[in-house]
């Protein structure tokens, strides 16, 4: 088993199924966070809350399997990872963000 922590935009069935292919693992557990962030407000401090609202205690942070699809802000991406560091003691394994495909130019 291994938990999802998804920040960013919705992940399709293809993109569990990727994830479960690359991983190994065939059961996955998503979690969808809600990443609303305000900019007037310190962003570590709404980073530590948002983490602290998932409710996984520190032996989960430290021993479970995790993958994390990190938000699309790379400011507040970074400030993630960084508290996600400080709970778990390590980075955690984060799913490549792949470019839209755009349409070619006319």
């Amino acid at each position: 088993m291994m938990i999802v922590l998804n920040f960013g935009h919705p992940l399709t069935e293809d993109r569990l199924s990727a994830i479960r292919v690359a991983t190994g693992q065939t059961e996955l557990v998503l979690r969808q966070v809600k990443t609303h962030i305000d900019p007037e407000r310190p962003f570590p401090d709404q980073i530590a809350q948002l983490i602290n609202d998932l409710n996984i205690n520190s032996q989960t942070w430290q021993t479970e399997p995790m993958l994390i699809n990190p938000p699309t802000h790379n400011i507040i991406a970074a400030a993630l990872l960084a508290e996600l560091h400080g709970r778990m003691g390590y980075f955690p394994a984060i799913k490549p963000i792949h470019p839209r495909q755009r349409p070619a130019a006319i």
